[in-house]
């Protein structure tokens, strides 16, 4: 399996791709939040040999291009909040939120 991490920012990510017992398939490289740049990234991870998921943090709305993109081409996307606290609400729908608020006692 390989596993993408996604460090997302304004404008752009990092992204690295391990396999298990820490083997670096691609060292960290930039993406532009752009269709161009987006559509280079799957396709390079299309490539790839096995299963490939992307885990990245929930970024306020920074996240969304590039989350929307890699699921709508086909991979399994992780949006992961970096909070353990009901502060975690923020990164999440307002449903969503309301539903899970308390369960991080």
């Amino acid at each position: 399996m390989n596993c993408v991490g996604v460090d997302v920012s304004k404008g752009k990510s990092m992204i690295a791709v391990m396999r298990p017992l820490g083997e670096l398939v691609i060292p960290p490289f930039e993406v532009a939040h752009n269709d161009a740049e987006l559509r280079k990234l799957s396709r390079l991870l299309g490539d790839l040999d096995g299963e490939t998921r992307v885990v990245m943090e929930a970024t306020g709305n920074y996240h969304l291009p590039v989350a929307s993109f890699l699921c709508d081409s086909g991979f399994y996307v992780s949006v992961v909040c970096g909070h353990s606290c009901p502060a975690c609400h923020l990164a999440t729908p307002p449903k969503m939120a309301q539903k899970n608020r308390g369960s991080y006692s």
